[in-house]
């Protein structure tokens, strides 16, 4: 997990280099942002109602880089926001601790008047935390297992900016940590919460409501086609002995462009796992460990990123699990057809895995 962040790290100043070094019409803006956040734990399982009624608080600081100019707006139809997010939290429960976020995020930014904007918001990163399962130490945490997991957080805000400098923020937000399937316990925790921030730039970053130039839709009718290889190192419990088995396999999407901002994508997935396989041997059950999946879902398109949520269903391999499963990724497109990225795969609230991949466009407009 530590990699995929220095991924995420590493792509987000490349991308703000490239913009740096274009003209200074098209530059990224920076800002500082602090918020303080306040939520409750959402017992999910019967296995860890020992967190109900936990309502954990904190505070985040992030660093911004923002367009602000008509050729973004015009591109995208918002104004398009990435930042690197550092956050505190208590969880105001002795089982789960304390834990610290470290994120990239992603902001669209829509005007709704000349001072107030709305933005959906996606954080996807890493979580340090402080007490995870021992069976000694703490034996009754069965939210996380390992002191780094991943972190996950969905949500939407509003702006509102009073002058050149200045502007706070309200949000809401639904965040998650788990494990990817790593170790076991891996039931995650998972908690709402609302935000209050303020946010300074000291050159200015005054968001204005411009006329888009409209263009044609004749430029969206082409598909993209995606082929791609991922896979991961799954680790857990299996009748008391540790186990640690790769799961490898490909996938094939298409995804159609709708405006500048949003696509609409439908997959094909077949992996092999092997931890599967270990799991129901341990159960008595013979299997081969292949699993396949169809999936349906939407990107957001922001420049060399790709923000992806996809639903799916088992073609095969579904055993115990429910039919439906759901898949959360960012991409990051460091060669015009390349594109390397992180997806998580959760059944409900509960992580199954995280994978790398690498994507090959076949077909790019």
């Amino acid at each position: 997990m530590t990699r995929i962040i220095r991924f995420i790290v590493l792509f987000s100043l490349i991308e703000n280099t490239s913009l740096a070094q274009d003209s200074l019409k098209r530059r990224a803006l920076f800002s500082y942002g602090l918020q303080a956040n306040y939520g409750f734990v959402f017992a999910h399982a019967k296995d860890v109602e020992n967190t109900a009624n936990s309502f954990p608080r904190g505070f985040s600081t992030t660093l911004n880089w923002q367009r602000t100019d008509k050729q973004i707006l015009d591109q995208y139809n918002c104004f398009p926001r990435q930042s690197l997010l550092l956050a505190f939290y208590d969880f105001d429960n002795s089982i789960l601790g304390r834990g610290v976020n470290i994120a990239y995020t992603l902001e669209p930014h829509f005007m709704l008047n000349s001072h107030l904007s709305f933005y959906p918001k996606v954080s996807i990163g890493a979580a340090l935390l402080s007490n995870p399962f021992d069976p000694s130490k703490n034996p009754t945490n069965n939210s996380y297992s390992l002191p780094v997991s991943a972190y996950l957080a969905l949500g939407v805000g509003m702006r509102w900016q009073f002058n050149r400098s200045l502007a706070i923020n309200i949000s809401a937000e639904y965040q998650h940590v788990s494990n990817g399937g790593l170790r076991e316990p891996n039931r995650g925790i998972n908690w709402p919460t609302s935000g209050l921030g303020v946010e300074y730039s000291p050159k200015g970053l005054l968001l204005k409501r411009y006329d888009r130039t409209k263009e044609s839709n004749e430029k969206y009718r082409a598909l993209r086609l995606d082929i791609g290889i991922f896979g991961i190192v799954k680790g857990g419990n299996i009748n008391e002995i540790r186990f640690y088995e790769p799961i490898v396999g490909i996938h094939f999407l298409a995804s159609k462009q709708v405006s500048r901002l949003h696509a609409w994508t439908a997959a094909i997935e077949v992996y092999q796992d092997q931890f599967l396989i270990e799991r129901l041997s341990g159960e008595s059950i013979q299997s081969g460990g292949m699993r396949s999946g169809l999936l349906a879902g939407h990107e957001f398109l922001m420049g060399r990123f790709i923000f992806s949520q996809q639903i799916g269903i088992y073609l095969l391999g579904q055993y115990n699990n429910d039919l439906v499963y759901h898949r959360w990724g960012l991409q990051y497109s460091f060669l015009p057809r390349w594109g390397v990225g992180v997806n998580l795969k959760a059944h409900k609230q509960v992580a199954d895995f995280t994978d790398v991949r690498i994507v090959y466009s076949m077909r790019k407009r």
